[in-house]
């Protein structure tokens, strides 16, 4: 029989928080499923490998793709270019496009690796517009 520690108990506790905290609105999940109809679909994110998995399973994002690559997991974090690398090992294909939230980590390194990549942002920091998304349909041809 195992027992918790005060600090495993408050770090369980740090990520059902954390979890919480999240949301995916509809209209993201809803392009990440169109995506994944037709394409090959991955997440690659930064950030701790327990926590994040936690997050993407919780939105149900991990039915949505194919693979997922965590940053500290592999032991490198974007914008390393590294990391890419690693993902293109998980999820090889011809070509990559990547849809970020970050210019500088994410948007940046992905077109210096030769990734065509959508900086997708909103002016109130807090989610992607429906009308953001909706860019996308025409972008990557989802009808």
């Amino acid at each position: 029989m195992t027992t918790s520690t005060p600090i495993q108990g408050l770090a369980a506790e740090f990520v059902d928080w954390e979890v919480a905290a999240t949301t995916v609105p509809d209209e993201r999940r809803a392009v990440v499923g169109a995506i994944s109809d037709v394409h090959p679909t991955g997440i690659l994110t930064n950030g701790d490998g327990p926590v994040q998995r936690r997050k993407i399973e919780a939105h149900g994002l991990d039915d949505l793709v194919d693979a997922v690559v965590v940053s500290i997991a592999v032991g490198v974090q974007k914008p390393d270019s590294e990391v890419f690398r690693i993902a293109e090992e998980r999820l090889p294909g011809d070509e990559y496009l990547y849809v970020g939230d970050s210019h500088e980590e994410d948007i940046v390194e992905a077109r210096d690796v030769d990734w065509r990549a959508i900086y997708v942002r909103s002016d109130d920091g807090t989610r992607v517009s429906v009308a953001d998304v909706g860019a996308l349909d025409h972008v990557l041809d989802l009808g």
